[in-house]
């Protein structure tokens, strides 16, 4: 007796077809639902030489990309500056500056659509106070060990593109 999903299970090619079919929808909610929900909590911090922003993920399943979008007037117009991958929450725009204002707002794509932006946000690029600089490498440097680590010893990658070499000392 044939149950009713037999049919797709079994080895032939359409049912292989059927299953990509299904598994794409399954992983594509999006397609069915509609719109992407937009990245939350955009924060926006501004250096000297450089201005950082961070986000929390959108929980629409199958981001592929965060797009960032920068102005240099408040009202746009917006042009994409970078693309950050889906398990990325952060990216640096180093303006090389000081004293510069832009303006900031982030979006998340999946392979169909885009999200909403988020609302705009300013970051503001000025001189660093010796309290400042050391707050910035200490978070750098922490981020750094914290996002690289090797994902099963948590010991200190050799460098960032070192794969699974890691290292224990200097």
């Amino acid at each position: 007796m044939m149950r009713r999903y037999d049919h797709i299970i079994s080895g032939s090619r359409r049912s292989k077809r059927n299953i990509v079919f299904l598994a794409w929808l399954i992983f594509s909610p999006s397609l069915i639902y509609g719109q992407v929900i937009v990245p939350s909590a955009l924060v926006v911090t501004g250096y000297d030489s450089h201005i950082e922003l961070q986000w929390q993920a959108s929980p629409t399943p199958g981001i592929i990309t965060y797009n960032i979008y920068r102005s240099g007037q408040e009202n746009g117009p917006f042009t994409l500056v970078h693309q950050a991958p889906a398990n990325r929450r952060h990216w640096i725009d180093f303006t090389g500056r000081l004293d510069t204002t832009l303006f900031y707002r982030v979006t998340a794509q999946t392979v169909t659509s885009e999200s909403p932006p988020t609302t705009i946000q300013t970051g503001n690029t000025s001189e660093l106070s010796d309290d400042a600089l050391l707050d910035m490498v200490q978070r750098y440097t922490f981020r750094y060990f914290w996002d690289l680590a090797h994902p099963v010893s948590g010991l200190a990658r050799e460098r960032t593109n070192s794969g699974d070499v890691v290292t224990t000392g200097g």
